[in-house]
């Protein structure tokens, strides 16, 4: 396990509140303020509700989130 595997880990054992079953089994996160992805790299946002800001969703999640060149709303 790297060491930004672990930080994942932790953060979202943190955070859910649904049982973790295995590592490496998230490949997207859905939530009411976007969409992530779970990379290599990392989280990429891939679409953002038009009722939040880039600004507002990092500063909502404890992970760093790099956002996609094709930025979709989720409302399309």
């Amino acid at each position: 396990m790297t060491s930004e595997t672990a930080f994942w880990f932790y953060v979202f054992s943190k955070k859910s509140r649904l049982p973790l079953t295995a590592s490496h089994c998230v490949k997207k996160i859905i939530t009411e303020m976007c969409v992530l992805e779970v990379t290599e790299n990392g989280l990429l946002m891939t679409e953002i509700n038009p009722e939040f800001t880039v600004e507002q969703v990092k500063a909502a999640t404890a992970a760093p989130i790099t956002v996609s060149e094709n930025l979709k709303s989720m409302t399309d």
